[in-house]
């Protein structure tokens, strides 16, 4: 079983209010000896966006992963 996270704030150098916030992380189980099934989460923040873009993203996304 593999279990990884990455996460990080970034910060805009200009303005102290403009800043973004990343999360993601993830599993992957072997099923057999050269393939996993893997999951996947990914968390974004943006603080200020373009107009009719959305502040918060959020992505789920699964399969297999063959390692030859």
């Amino acid at each position: 079983m593999i279990f990884h996270y990455e996460s990080y704030f970034q910060p805009s150098v200009e303005e102290s209010n403009n800043f973004r916030w990343q999360t993601d992380m993830g599993l992957e189980l072997p099923i057999w000896k050269f393939l996993n099934f893997k999951v996947n989460y990914l968390y974004t923040y943006e603080n200020v966006v373009v107009e009719n873009q959305r502040q918060i993203d959020r992505l789920l996304t699964f399969g297999v992963k063959v390692s030859l």
